[in-house]
């Protein structure tokens, strides 16, 4: 029998449309190729920042939020993934995703990463695009993105 493509797949965690297509997209290969799925999200402090500045709510508040959602999202790939069978471990970290991910591939030994893309709006780079062009450049295994 020939050793399988991937043996262990790092998702990306987040609460876009494309983050959860993404999640089922690693669900299934993970399922396809008997692997192992390792469900990241991260808590970038540059977002609160953003949050904190344009909003009324104090860092600490929205902090708990941010986390609580994580953790909310986590649970609900889990769920997914034990449905089919997948084993599946959480993860909940801090700092900038590019950074986080890459290193959290390399400790792990991830043979994939897949992470949702947002689509980009007409004349607008998104942020995430930066992001995901960073990841792709650092990461140690291919990278998957999902629309």
């Amino acid at each position: 029998m020939n050793d399988p493509l991937f043996k262990i797949i790092l998702l990306m965690v987040e609460t876009t449309r494309e983050a959860m297509k993404a999640a089922k997209l690693a669900i299934g290969l993970a399922g396809f190729h008997h692997a192992r799925l390792i469900g990241l999200h991260i808590v970038d402090r540059t977002v609160i920042d953003r949050l904190q500045r344009f909003g009324d709510k104090k860092r600490s508040e929205i902090e708990i939020e941010v986390e609580e959602n994580g953790w909310k999202y986590l649970y609900h790939v889990e769920e997914q993934a034990t449905e089919r069978e997948v084993g599946i471990s959480l993860l909940q970290e801090e700092g900038l995703p590019e950074n986080v991910i890459v290193k959290k591939a390399e400790a792990f030994h991830a043979d994939l990463i897949v992470l949702g893309m947002p689509k980009a709006r007409r004349g607008v780079r998104h942020f995430t695009e930066v992001n995901v062009e960073r990841i792709i450049e650092l990461a140690p295994c291919p990278v998957l993105t999902v629309t």
